[in-house]
């Protein structure tokens, strides 16, 4: 197959979006397709509209030599229009990676309304959908009224090489005495490290520290604030700023860690929790999104509602003293990432989806 790949920027972006492209690129890769990424700089969501103007962007689109385009849903400001242009002269279908959708992000109602306008019409552009779970799949279908084809393909567990035991587990668990909590995602409003800050606030217990590992540049006045509210609460011997790490220093840290607490307002799946679980970490969520399809409430971690700092202070404190419920938990959530695919079984029926559309 020769596939036309459109993102925002660089592929190598880090991200879980982006992560899961890159694992799709280079299956396509390596199974001797020839694969073309096509980048669109990425601005703000209304410099981005003005893409849909742009005749440079339509004639490379409809110049390429391809089978089949494959565009991440993130780009869906700069082709909602152009692809309706682009179809009434292209041959090659358009298959849409849905990783989470922008109406469904915390914003005003005037906000969500244009976004659910815009995201409207451009799921009506393609021909059909990669989701990364039946989440997504719902949410979608619910927007649009209708089913199109598509694959449900699950990020794979096999993002870094794990070899974590019940017995590690076990050791980790019976030694802590001070409760290391990590939150790993880019510093920015949706992935909710402001909410986890007001729940730690509420602990009764001093003994714990929070590790943050990601971006801190990518919304820089959302950063500002959430360093305002650490000193505000007087929490700043407690809360460490690591920025992004490489795999290998990260890896460190998952083995080191107690809890995951990620709560974010929505997750289209939510790539990390998985990832926290191969190293036997119990997850705390939100219910809003994919994360209800990996952790099970009470089983391998907690789901809250948004904005619920309250439960998840008190979720956090449970488990730091009943270390038996830590140690069942934390040997869940190995054993729920142990059922999971790898990334070549997920990537493959992307594949085979791909084909379906040009045989």
């Amino acid at each position: 197959m020769n596939v036309g790949f459109l993102i925002y920027d660089d592929l190598s972006t880090i991200s879980g979006g982006y992560l899961y492209d890159r694992k799709i690129v280079e299956y396509l890769k390596s199974c001797e397709d020839k694969v073309s990424v096509i980048s669109i700089p990425r601005k703000n969501y209304a410099l981005n509209l003005i893409d849909n103007c742009s005749y440079t962007l339509l004639k490379k689109l409809y110049n390429l030599d391809i089978d089949i385009l494959i565009e991440d849903e993130l780009n869906h400001p700069s082709l909602f229009r152009i692809n309706y242009l682009l179809t009434r002269k292209i041959n090659y279908p358009i298959i849409s990676i849905i990783h989470h959708l922008r109406s469904q992000e915390r914003c005003t109602k005037l906000l969500e309304k244009l976004y659910r306008h815009i995201e409207f019409r451009y799921l009506n552009s393609v021909n059909g959908f990669i989701y990364n779970s039946n989440t997504s799949k719902y949410t979608v279908e619910k927007l649009i009224g209708s089913i199109r084809p598509s694959v449900v393909a699950y990020p794979g567990r096999d993002q870094f090489e794990v070899n974590i035991t019940e017995d590690d587990i076990v050791n980790r668990v019976r030694t802590t005495e001070i409760l290391k909590i990590l939150f790993l995602g880019n510093v920015i409003p949706r992935k909710g490290l402001h909410i986890l800050l007001s729940a730690l606030d509420r602990l009764k217990i001093d003994n714990w520290i929070l590790n943050v590992i990601g971006r801190l540049d990518s919304e820089k006045l959302y950063t500002k604030k959430v360093k305002r509210l650490i000193r505000k609460k007087r929490i700043e011997n407690n809360v460490y700023f690591l920025g992004l790490l490489s795999d290998k220093e990260l890896i460190q840290y998952f083995k080191r860690s107690d809890i995951l607490v990620v709560p974010s307002f929505y997750e289209g799946f939510g790539i990390v929790y998985l990832e926290g679980m191969g190293f036997g970490i119990p997850v705390i969520a939100t219910t809003n999104g994919g994360a209800k399809e990996i952790i099970g409430n009470g089983k391998e971690g907690f789901l809250v509602e948004p904005h619920d700092f309250v439960s998840i202070s008190d979720y956090i404190e449970m488990l730091f003293r009943d270390k038996d419920l830590l140690l069942d938990m934390s040997i869940n959530a190995l054993k729920r990432y142990r059922s999971f695919h790898k990334w070549e079984s997920s990537t493959s029926k992307i594949r085979g989806f791909l084909k379906s559309f040009i045989e």
